[in-house]
């Protein structure tokens, strides 16, 4: 599995719901940061767990609330070039 590549810092989740929990475990466990599409995960069990694994392994797991096909967001999305949109706020 890609989690053998130390170079590896983040990956996007985007397999099935019931194998969000199973994927995003082993790569949090793997040091992998993981942005995980939405829903976050099948039961709310599930996402309990993905937010023990996560704190246990000081990893960041987020949810992908993507809005591009959106139509009320469109503007926003044609605008995201701006230079207000291409400097980090974190």
């Amino acid at each position: 599995m890609l989690t053998t590549h130390s170079e590896v810092q983040a990956a996007s989740v985007a397999v099935p719901t019931v194998l969000h929990l199973e994927v995003a475990r082993s790569l949090m466990e793997a040091g992998v940061d993981v942005l995980i599409e939405k829903p976050l995960a099948a039961t709310l069990a599930e996402a309990d767990e993905l937010l023990r694994v996560a704190s246990t392994h000081k990893r960041i797991a987020q949810v992908g609330h993507l809005e591009r096909f959106n139509p009320r967001c469109a503007p926003l999305c044609r605008s995201s070039t701006a230079p207000c949109f291409s400097r980090s706020i974190a």
